[in-house]
């Protein structure tokens, strides 16, 4: 059986970026949660790294960090996706976003077909894309993901910091759509290796 590692970013005493009427955290676990339901409608086992406001190691943030990674290790996880919110001192700023590591692999094309889903969910929402390699995954040398030994990827799901995408973020639609939109990527990215 294949199993996937949601990572909802964040967890108390860290709450994450924070709108004005929401806290980040609380907004990645639910959206991992919805993608969790989906994920087990496709026959996948998702596991999530923490399924409480609280984060793993409460009092060291890197700890924390490499220990989300060392769930994803010690379980032999097939795919890791770490979820987040976006923040901006402008509040203007806004989009969807998709991280992998630096240099291609797997990861870009799990990232790849998840962004393709978000972009039949959301066709009317902003993407922060990079596609100077090819693909619309943007690279960076995040810990979480970095330490992963499987496919992985982090995703911001929108700024929380801007008034219409919290909106967009709190709206339990929105996120039902969310999550179905990441698990049938990942299921789409399944799918494909075996072809």
């Amino acid at each position: 059986m294949i199993k996937i590692i949601l990572d909802p970013g964040h967890g108390d005493p860290d709450p994450g970026a924070l709108g004005s009427m929401s806290r980040e955290a609380d907004i990645n676990l639910s959206v991992a949660l919805t993608a969790q339901k989906y994920l087990k409608t496709f026959g996948y086992i998702p596991i999530l790294t923490r399924d409480t406001a609280e984060r793993i190691i409460k009092d060291n943030r890197t700890a924390d960090l490499s220990a989300r990674a060392n769930v994803a290790n010690r379980l032999n996880g097939n795919g890791f996706i770490s979820f987040h919110c976006n923040a901006a001192e402008s509040r203007l700023a806004n989009g969807f976003e998709i991280y992998t590591t630096l240099k291609q692999n797997n990861s870009d094309k799990l990232a790849t077909c998840i962004y393709n889903e978000w972009v039949k969910a959301f066709p009317d929402q902003g993407k922060r894309v990079d596609f100077r390699d090819g693909d619309p995954d943007k690279e960076a040398n995040f810990k979480v993901i970095r330490e992963t030994r499987c496919p992985s990827c982090l995703i911001e799901l929108a700024f929380i910091t801007n008034p219409m995408e919290e909106l967009f973020l709190l709206d339990i639609r929105n996120q039902d759509l969310m999550g179905a939109a990441i698990a049938t990527g990942i299921h789409n990215f399944f799918e494909g290796l075996k072809g």
